[in-house]
């Protein structure tokens, strides 16, 4: 095994209205990484609600995996 040191800070937000805000949360020189299941994510809109968030506001974008 090598060595390694693995530093993550995370902030989780949720509840009603939590996308609205999320916006003001990512850093201008921010890396978003967005870990979903299934498909309910995609058919309720809100992948798309969240990945819009950082190009609308000339951040750096969203890497899908």
């Amino acid at each position: 095994m090598n060595n390694f040191n693995l530093h993550t800070p995370t902030r989780i937000l949720f509840g009603k209205g939590a996308i609205a805000g999320l916006r003001e949360q990512i850093p201008h020189d921010a890396r978003v990484l967005i870990t979903y299941g299934g498909g309910s994510v995609k058919k309720t809109g809100v992948l798309d609600q969240v990945s819009g968030c950082p190009e609308r506001h000339g951040r750096a974008g969203i890497w899908r995996y």
